[in-house]
């Protein structure tokens, strides 16, 4: 239900860039093939949870440049890789990402952590499907929210440790307070084998999940509850039998 990256879709590339990273599919019988292009993909069901629209988009921001970044240096190296320096890539590589951690990311959330400590009517946090906790701190939630994200890096372990620290002090919260440890705010409701009479697929059905967006914060179908409280497919846009 939380997830992101990068994934080649198929589409048009809409930019030089997308244009530079796109790849063809082998072609079929008429040949013609199929483009992929990179694309981020935000599935963060937890960023819904936070207490106003300028945190989720925070959060996006720097979760996106967390898939973003580093995938582009990535690109950038094994263009110029060679048998001989493939270790010093993967080097060069890591020691992007701890500085993107330790200079720009902590420059970036140290910004945007001041902004919500200054706003005082963003303390209402949204009642949706799933809510299950008790949240009076926004700027603690966003913190907790995009750590549990950056720290799945195992690589950068020391730098979000750090940054960390500095953001808990920055709002005045002791760093092994019971408070700190982020709990999903989502809670799981479960109906197990949803069919579909479109697709003639059955998949579980999690009730509490909100629809995943696309790289530009727009709703996209999947296999939950639309904001008008209708189960679809994830196949195809096509409503599920409220009776399953």
């Amino acid at each position: 239900d939380n997830f992101g990256g990068i994934q080649y879709q198929p589409r048009t590339p809409e930019t030089p860039e997308e244009e530079e990273h796109s790849i063809e599919l082998d072609t079929d019988d008429e040949g013609e093939g199929e483009v992929v292009v990179p694309t981020v993909v935000s599935g963060w069901n937890m960023m819904q949870y936070l207490a106003h629209e300028t945190h989720r988009e925070y959060f996006r921001s720097i979760v996106a440049r967390f898939s973003n970044d580093p995938w582009r240096k990535e690109q950038n190296l094994r263009s110029k890789i060679t048998p001989d320096t493939e270790a010093i890539t993967s080097e060069l590589l890591l020691d992007h990402k701890r500085k993107l951690l330790s200079t720009r990311f902590a420059s970036s959330l140290t910004r945007m952590v001041g902004e919500i400590l200054k706003d005082n009517n963003t303390n209402q946090f949204p009642i949706l499907p799933g809510s299950h906790l008790s949240l009076n701190n926004p700027a603690l939630e966003f913190i907790k929210a995009v750590l549990e994200v950056l720290k799945l890096d195992g690589e950068c372990e020391h730098e979000v440790l750090v940054l960390r620290k500095s953001l808990l002090s920055q709002i005045g919260v002791e760093e092994y307070s019971s408070e700190v440890a982020w709990r999903n705010p989502c809670a799981s409701f479960v109906l197990p084998h949803v069919f579909c009479s479109e697709c003639h697929e059955a998949r579980d059905l999690n009730l509490c999940v909100l629809p995943l967006e696309d790289e530009n914060g727009d709703i996209k179908v999947r296999e939950t509850l639309n904001h008008g409280n209708n189960c679809v497919c994830v196949n195809i846009p096509n409503p599920l039998p409220s009776n399953s």
